[in-house]
């Protein structure tokens, strides 16, 4: 009588691991696989994400640098004007306008031309 109870749960144990492989472990692997598939997709989405930031950081750095360029040469430019407008030169008497400028209003006026 213990063999046919051996037998039987041998049965029995071989029936619910058949239907347990095809009720969770398929599934399961099908799950896992997915799993797997979108961790490389995070790890992709990572790899691009952190190549933008860094190129939005060498940009940020490019546009600083051509900003103090720029700021740079304006002043050298502002400089050179205000060296050509001392007093003394006719180009700096009241009225005078430069050739190929027209009259601008000076900051923190109110449309017309501050006259001392």
């Amino acid at each position: 009588m213990t063999f046919s109870g051996r037998r039987g749960w041998s049965q029995a144990k071989s029936s619910l691991t058949t239907k347990f492989d095809g009720r969770v472990t398929i599934p399961l692997a099908d799950v896992l696989e997915r799993v797997v598939q979108l961790q490389a997709q995070v790890e992709e989405l990572t790899r691009i994400v952190t190549a933008q930031v860094d190129v939005g950081n060498q940009t940020t750095e490019l546009l600083g640098r051509l900003l103090a360029t720029a700021s740079g040469r304006l002043d050298a430019v502002e400089d050179s004007l205000q060296a050509l407008g001392a007093p003394g030169t006719p180009s700096s008497a009241p009225g005078a306008e430069r050739p190929g400028r027209a009259k601008t209003a000076t900051k923190g006026s109110s449309g017309s031309e501050d006259k001392q």
